[in-house]
Formats: structure tokens, C-alpha cells, sequence
């Protein structure tokens, strides 16, 4: 309940911040400019592999959360935008990712425990990352699904949220370790190599390894698109390279603070 009564705070003051102050006057030429604040940068390429598929330079953006934008795009009808599918991605995947936190948690901690660990999530400045058209709340909400799933010894549940993830983000690679971990934790053995011998001849673990499976199918995608096996690496240099290219990446936040400023010098506050 806390995480909605959050959203709906976030929403309603960046209501306020863009569309009734002179930010709200920057540019005219997107016919909703609340809705575009919660999708430019990576929202916006996420957007258009949605509608339009992957360029060359985009592949370093990886394929679920585009893909759950189309599916949702054709749910709610052609009429609406791809940024309000994206939305509905994103802070439906951020609801899950508060519930399987919460249930992780609880593994270890009381109630009032969990829960303050929730709110200190969400009370940080940048948790509103979490509702936008980002990869961050889906990313949250397979990685704490693995993770519970590992901790409740369910293994093919922590594959398939490890797999998801691993089609999320690079990182999700991550999780080959707290799932190996997991799994080896739970098998009585005088040595670690000794664990490890007993892991191999147990089919289950093979499902720690579904997080590289994930990145392994994307890899083969792009491959049969492009040619080229590791072209989200070579897509991501190009990102790189824009951002460190003269200090973009230092100029670039301080610019959009000054425009920022310059608006509300310029314009009066809408009544």
C-alpha cells in the first residue's frame, strides 16, 4: 500500500513541476510533455525498438522491456502512445519488484523491518528512476524474484526470473554468483570442492546458470540480425564513447540544469 500511495505522491508533484511552472513551456512540440519527462533518454530508444525494432546502435539496449512495451502497446490499442505502454511496464514491474522484496526480507526480518526497508528504498531521491520508462523496476523485480526463489529452494522459479533478468541487463549475469551460492550452501559436505562435485551430478543446478542463458539468447538474436555475436558490446562502446567524448557526460546534466533555470527566468508561473 505504501508503494502506491509513493507513486501517486511522485506522479502529482511532477505534475506540478512540469505542467503548472514555466518547465512546462520548454518545448511545445511534444503534445505531452508529462508524459515524455518519464521517457527521454534511454526511454526514448526503448520506445522506438518497441515500435519500429532495433538499429545498429541501439543494440546495447537489451530485449525484454522492449518487448513487454510492444505486448502491452497491443493490449491497450494502437490509439495510445508507446510511452504509456512503457509506463505500464515499468511501474507494474516496480509494484512486483516492492512485493518480492518485501518477501525476501521477511526471510530474515520482522514486519516492521521489511517494511522500513521498503520506505528507505523508495524515500531515496532517485527511487523516482523506478517509474520511468527505464530498465531499473523490471530489472529489481527478477533479480529479488530469483533471488527469494533461490532462498525457497525453488530452483526452476529462480531459473526463469534469473533468464528474464539476463534479457534485462547485461548485470543480470550477476546472478550466476548468489544463485551458485544458494544452491552449494544447502548441500552437506566436508570441503567446497566437495559440494561442488555434488552439484554437478544434481540437475537442479543448472538453473543457476540461467542468467548467462538469458544474455547467451540475446547474443544469438543479435547475431542473426547483424552478424555479429557481441554487437551489444560494440553498440555499447558507441554509447561510451558519446558520453566521455570532451566531458559530455559531466556537460550534458549541468546544460539541462541551466536550460532549466533560464525557463523559469523567462516565464511566469502558469495560474
Amino acid at each position: 500500500m505504501f508503494g502506491i500511495v509513493w507513486m501517486f505522491v511522485v506522479l502529482c508533484a511532477t505534475y506540478v513541476i512540469v505542467m503548472r511552472t514555466p518547465l512546462g513551456q520548454i518545448d511545445t512540440q511534444w503534445r505531452n510533455l508529462y508524459m515524455y519527462v518519464w521517457a527521454n533518454w534511454d526511454g526514448g530508444h526503448y520506445t522506438s525498438i518497441a515500435s519500429k525494432g532495433y538499429e545498429i546502435v541501439q543494440y546495447a539496449f537489451f530485449p525484454l522491456f522492449p518487448f513487454l512495451i510492444k505486448v502491452v502497446h497491443h493490449l491497450i490499442g494502437e490509439g495510445h502512445s508507446y510511452i504509456l505502454a512503457g509506463l505500464i511496464v515499468s511501474r507494474t514491474a516496480l509494484l512486483v519488484a516492492l512485493v518480492y522484496l518485501y518477501k525476501l526480507f521477511r526471510l530474515d526480518y520482522d514486519e516492521s523491518q521489511s517494511q522500513m526497508s521498503l520506505f528507505l528504498l523508495l524515500a531515496f531521491p532517485t527511487s523516482m528512476f523506478l517509474l520511468a520508462v527505464y530498465t531499473e523496476p523490471l530489472f529489481l523485480a527478477t533479480s529479488a524474484a530469483s533471488i527469494y526463489y533461490a532462498r525457497k529452494k525453488n530452483w526452476a522459479m529462480a531459473g526463469g526470473a534469473a533468464f528474464l533478468a539476463g534479457l534485462t541487463r547485461t548485470v543480470g549475469i550477476a546472478l550466476l554468483f548468489p544463485l551458485i551460492y544458494e544452491f552449494l550452501k544447502n548441500i552437506p559436505a566436508r570441503t567446497v570442492s566437495e559440494q561442488i562435485g555434488k552439484a554437478v551430478r544434481d540437475w537442479r543446478f543448472t538453473f543457476c546458470f540461467f542468467s548467462l542463458v538469458g544474455v547467451l539468447v540475446y547474443a544469438t538474436y543479435s547475431y542473426g540480425q547483424t552478424g555479429n555475436f557481441l554487437q551489444m558490446l560494440d553498440s555499447q562502446k558507441y554509447w561510451t564513447e558519446i558520453a566521455n567524448r570532451g566531458g559530455e557526460g559531466i556537460r550534458s546534466p549541468i546544460r539541462a540544469i541551466r536550460v532549466g533555470y533560464e525557463a523559469i527566468e523567462t516565464f511566469e508561473v502558469s495560474p
